[in-house]
Parts: structure tokens; C-alpha cells; sequence
């Protein structure tokens, strides 16, 4: 693979590309994509004998990307 330009990524770690990138899109504090472990407890949770009470329920799993009143 070719060395990266400055401008495009270059000297910097695989985190600081992917923190820098996210930042353009979210402008929020919680910068980070989701791992896959915290995706599916969010898949699995509604399927659990915890969620017996919930119903009509939106479970958002973006990192905090949308913004919302409450």
C-alpha cells in the first residue's frame, strides 16, 4: 500500500483516521462507531425476558447521531 498524503490520512493511527472522519458527520462528544458486542445486546435485549414490560419501543443504536428532543 502507498504512503497516504498529509491531507488524506497520512502519519496518523487507524483511531485518529476513524475519530476525524466520524467528527465531519456527528458533531457530538461520542465519537466512535459502534463495537459488534454492543449492537447485538441492543438486537437481543427487546428478545429478552427484561424487555417483558416494553412495547412500541424505538431502540436507537447510532452513537448519539441523531439528535432528539429528549
Amino acid at each position: 500500500m502507498t504512503e497516504l498524503s498529509p491531507e488524506r490520512g497520512g502519519g496518523q493511527t487507524w483511531e485518529e483516521i476513524e475519530y476525524n472522519s466520524v467528527r465531519e458527520i456527528v458533531p457530538n462528544d461520542r465519537v466512535r462507531y459502534g463495537r459488534p458486542e454492543e449492537i447485538a445486546g441492543a438486537v437481543a435485549y427487546p428478545c429478552s425476558p427484561y424487555a417483558e414490560c416494553i412495547s412500541g419501543a424505538t431502540i436507537r443504536v447510532d452513537g448519539g447521531t441523531v439528535r432528539s428532543a429528549f
